[in-house]
């Protein structure tokens, strides 16, 4: 087994940033990824990464030729059959329509690139990670209680919707305090899209169970 060295990036081998923001990639690797995205017909502009997990890098990017600002969190999917991705979102489109929640980040869109590469772009939700705050244990009871029924009242507008988050914990969800506390749970249906996973409302509804045991009311 080849054990990778962390100081160094995973894509090109050079000497990464220490920068946290760069999730493990050299500054190189990620203007390049970046313009890429340009050349390829992306009809998103990429701005900042935001994370990077196993199927690829999401950054923060802006819908292209648009008179409003639409910020999204697009993922560059490097695992998986691209054209399943795109027809698994095609499936779920009508649902996720159906959705319409200021609590339930959703998959606004989906496509490929001239290279074949798979963007998906989801709602972009500014907060802190609630997973975060509970190990930290800053959150006093009513702000708890808040976040609880937050939660509780978007993933009910998704199972009303039928749509399915299928990887619900404190990690996907988003907690901002600019102008009052809100919680807003993201993600829903990305799991659905990328991975072909299936399950109904009993799956959340036990994931949600847990979360609010979490949240020790």
């Amino acid at each position: 087994m080849t054990v990778r060295n962390a100081s160094l990036c995973p894509q090109c081998g050079r000497r990464r940033t220490a920068d946290p923001a760069s999730h493990g990639l050299c500054p190189a690797c990620l203007l390049a990824t970046a313009a890429a995205m340009e050349d390829r017909g992306c009809p998103y502009e990429v701005l900042a990464p935001i994370e990077q997990d196993t199927q690829g890098v999401t950054y923060l990017a802006q819908r292209k030729k648009t008179p409003d600002p639409f910020f999204v969190a697009l993922k560059i999917v490097e695992v998986g059959d691209g054209s399943a991705i795109l027809s698994r979102f095609r499936a779920l489109k009508p649902a996720l329509a159906r959705l319409q929640h200021p609590g339930a980040g959703k998959v606004v869109d989906a496509g490929s690139t001239s290279d074949g590469s798979v963007y998906i772009a989801s709602q972009y939700v500014a907060g802190s990670p609630l997973s975060g705050m509970l190990s930290r244990h800053t959150l006093q009871r009513g702000d708890r209680a808040e976040i609880a029924r937050q939660i509780t009242e978007a993933v009910g507008a998704a199972q009303a919707a039928g749509v399915a988050h299928l990887r619900l914990d404190a990690s996907m969800v988003k907690v901002s305090v600019a102008g009052g506390l809100r919680a807003s749970v993201i993600g829903f249906g990305l799991s659905a899209i990328l991975d072909g996973r299936l399950g109904g409302p009993d799956v959340d509804a036990s994931a949600l169970d847990d979360l609010l045991r979490r949240l020790d009311l």
